[in-house]
């Protein structure tokens, strides 16, 4: 399955783009068959992410810039 992310967004940031790479990883595991199969595990992955991923991702682009 193709990926549904938007490639170079300009809404949004280089954490966005880490957060959506952990989160397209989780989400995509599995083939997907309804919309509302992918609402349902874009929210369980959303909610199931440890504060530590945020952490990292900021800390990773505060280190580039």
């Amino acid at each position: 399955m193709p990926s549904l992310w938007p490639p170079n967004s300009p809404d949004l940031s280089p954490v966005d783009y880490e957060i959506w790479a952990v989160m397209q990883h989780h989400v995509y595991h599995r083939q997907i068959h309804s919309v509302g199969e992918l609402k349902r595990r874009l929210i369980n992955v959303w909610c199931s992410l440890e504060q530590l991923i945020f952490v990292e991702a900021i800390d990773q682009w505060q280190a580039v810039n």
